[in-house]
């Protein structure tokens, strides 16, 4: 009973989005409906694998700071290289991730790459080396605000000695 619950939750705020995303058009439903089933589906079987479980409001908060920080990458990418005086001081700087499980990992590598000025530009494992446009911009701060954001998302219980 509480996977159906799940799931039909997990459909109501995908067709949600849906809506949100197609301006609420009644076209957009061709494509949406079997999205929505598919997105659904995949979500229910997430769920299903040991440890699968995710947090559904921890979710609305990591799709909040992910618009957050996409928009406020794409103006401070393009104020840096329109400045004049050209503020670039590019950097590889390696990042030890805490995350437990692989899913949770490799969220964080793909939305890493929406942060202001940051890029993975190779990945072993739970470590990461991350291309930096400014060495001194508080990428490892921001890099932090997002792991634990997705660690909530996936109730990973990241090592205490890394996370702090």
């Amino acid at each position: 009973m509480a996977k159906g619950r799940s799931i039909l939750l997990a459909a109501v705020f995908l067709a949600a989005i849906w809506w949100l995303l197609s301006g609420g058009s009644g076209q957009g439903w061709l494509v949406g409906v079997p999205t929505v089933g598919f997105a659904a589906f995949i979500a229910w079987r997430l769920q299903s694998f040991p440890g699968g479980r995710f947090c559904w409001t921890a979710l609305l908060g990591l799709i909040t700071l992910f618009f957050r920080e996409s928009i406020r990458g794409g103006f401070t990418v393009a104020l840096r290289v329109m400045s004049p005086q050209l503020s670039v001081r590019p950097a590889l700087e390696d990042y030890h991730s805490a995350l437990q499980r692989p899913a949770a990992r490799v969220l964080f590598m793909i939305c890493v790459n929406l942060l202001p000025g940051t890029l993975i530009a190779r990945h072993k494992g739970a470590g990461f080396t991350v291309h930096l446009l400014d060495y001194d911009a508080g990428a490892r701060e921001d890099m932090r605000t997002l792991e634990a954001a997705i660690a909530r998302v996936f109730n990973d219980r990241r090592r205490t000695e890394e996370s702090k």
